[in-house]
């Protein structure tokens, strides 16, 4: 080998070498920006100088003004995230914790802290949401706590933080307060989602359901499973849109879900207690496909005469159209309610 092409040998080996060294070392922060799901509140997080721990980070909350100007709200400093979440209130905020060295979960490791106007509420170690040690995804250098499916890191409209761990819990986080309100585990995750026959009244139930009706209504009329997942969540002036899957599934999701759309009140304030002020104007099933598609489920014509003669009665005055749905399925006898 001449010295030029083992120069070039060394040179090509040095930069490999060092390429997955820099892939399993942690990265130098970087001035970054949240919004809240809405846009209507942002949070930027900045290093200081030579800042690789980030200790002399600062973040400022602003409000996007009537005038289109930002408003500062709040500031924290002496922590920096690659990952945070602001609230639709713009108040609470959501801090992921750092790329954590070593093996395993120890009680100083921190997975998720919560703030409002930059002050902690309440932050959760890796030790103390991990149960099953033994899941770990280990590297060189650290190990993975964090499930990419069937949840990643997300706030939701109704102010409730989820994450699912390596070991297959299912947190729900309270945003306001950063305490736990709920913890499943695999095996119990999957109970409480819809049957079939629930699908089926479901669909039923959307016939029959006037609109528009409180959202606040929404579990009495259609008579959803006690278990259900929000995929995403959309906001336009004066309303909103929902999609609450209804079956369990990993990710990519799988199944069917109820498509919502919500008229607010103008100047409605943001609620953290589960409900949403509006009124539902628009209800839809939807079937998600393999493939990521989304198939607008209908009733058959079957389905649609028998609901049609309902109506037309007079029972359906003092009966919810979940409990009217469930007197057509009584009809149907077991035969399929979707069109085919």
């Amino acid at each position: 080998m001449n010295t030029a092409h083992a120069y070039l040998v060394a040179v090509l080996f040095a930069g490999i070498f060092s390429n997955v060294v820099r892939a399993d070392s942690p990265a130098a922060p970087t001035p970054r920006i949240t919004a809240s799901e809405d846009g209507r509140f942002a949070f930027i997080l900045t290093p200081g100088e030579e800042d690789w721990r980030g200790d002399k980070s600062r973040g400022i909350a602003y409000e996007l003004t009537s005038t289109g100007e930002l408003r500062e709200i709040w500031r924290t400093e002496g922590w920096y995230s690659f990952q945070t979440f602001l609230s639709l209130d713009g108040h609470h905020l959501v801090r992921m914790g750092p790329w954590n060295e070593g093996d395993s979960p120890k009680p100083d490791d921190l997975a998720v802290a919560f703030y409002r106007d930059g002050k902690l509420l309440k932050s959760h170690s890796t030790a103390s949401l991990v149960r099953d040690h033994s899941r770990m995804v280990k590297s060189a250098s650290h190990y993975q706590w964090l499930a990419e499916y069937p949840m990643v890191p997300r706030l939701g409209w109704d102010g409730d933080f989820r994450l699912t761990t390596i070991d297959g819990i299912e947190y729900r986080f309270d945003v306001t307060t950063g305490e736990i309100k709920s913890a499943e585990t695999e095996s119990t995750r999957s109970k409480g989602w819809a049957s079939p026959r629930d699908i089926d009244r479901v669909l039923l139930a959307i016939q029959f359901a006037d609109r528009p009706f409180r959202y606040a209504d929404l579990v009495n009329h259609i008579g959803l499973p006690s278990q259900t997942r929000e995929l995403s969540v959309g906001y336009g002036q004066g309303h909103r849109s929902q999609v609450l899957g209804l079956n369990y599934a990993s990710s990519p999701y799988v199944g069917y879900a109820l498509e919502i759309e919500v008229k607010t009140p103008a100047g409605a304030p943001v609620r953290y207690d589960g409900a949403i002020e509006g009124d539902v104007t628009a209800l839809r099933l939807l079937y998600y496909t393999p493939d990521d598609r989304r198939l607008s489920v209908t009733a058959s014509g079957e389905v649609e005469r028998i609901v049609a003669r309902v109506k037309a009665g007079s029972s359906q005055v003092t009966k919810t159209p979940s409990q009217l749905a469930d007197e057509v399925l009584g009809q149907l006898n077991g035969r399929n309610a979707f069109a085919h």
